[in-house]
């Protein structure tokens, strides 16, 4: 996430404007999304269709997308750590 930290100011000032378009850019608090898109949320036997927003902050925040309601953040930490089991699948572990 080297490039999160490189944007200059005027950099994330054109993000930003650019973004102000996108539906998703009222969860982000005046954050850059650098990355966004749709994941299921599993818990138990259920899965979630979420969006989910990658930010400057950096942030990991979920959205429910037929709502359009913000259902939570993950937390990010130096212990967060992403585990790929295949290119669709990933789990993101965090310290609970």
């Amino acid at each position: 996430f080297a490039d999160i930290y490189d944007l200059s100011e005027s950099e994330k000032q054109k993000r930003l404007e650019q973004q102000k378009s996108d539906k998703w850019h009222v969860f982000a608090d005046n954050e850059v999304i650098l990355k966004k898109g749709y994941i299921n949320k599993r818990k138990g036997l259920f899965a979630r269709k979420r969006m989910l927003l990658l930010t400057t902050g950096p942030r990991l925040i979920y959205i429910d997308p037929v709502q359009m309601v913000k259902k939570g953040e993950i937390p990010w930490s130096a212990e967060l750590r992403v585990e790929p089991k295949n290119f669709k699948i990933f789990f993101v572990h965090t310290v609970s």
